[in-house]
């Protein structure tokens, strides 16, 4: 994963696998190849998302991560522990870059 943004905290990183989470507001995602490009109007940023990141993104759609988790170990034939932790990094850098947040609170 290629980043450049300075850090904004949205979502709370200690609960990135509880809270269920979406795309910011600004947050303008765009699949190239079946990966994503994210731009975020607001700070001007851009992040690109490898194969594995750009599968969670697609489920950033209000679930929490332990449902990504849930629903990726179901596709996939590898350790829930690894895929909760490639989960858990992706989403708090994709909350830290503050192209997530958390889909309860008002935006």
């Amino acid at each position: 994963m290629v980043t450049v943004a300075p850090i904004r905290h949205n979502l709370s990183m200690s609960a990135t696998l509880d809270r269920p989470a979406q795309a910011a507001r600004g947050a303008i995602a765009r699949e190239i190849d079946g990966n994503f490009t994210i731009y975020d109007k607001d700070q001007d940023n851009v992040m690109v998302l490898n194969d594995s990141a750009s599968e969670i993104w697609r489920l950033c759609d209000g679930r929490a991560g332990n449902e990504i988790v849930d629903e990726l170990a179901k596709r996939y034939s590898a350790d829930r522990d690894e895929i909760q932790r490639d989960v858990e990094s992706v989403l708090e850098q994709l909350a830290s870059s503050g192209l997530l947040v958390d889909a309860d609170e008002p935006s």
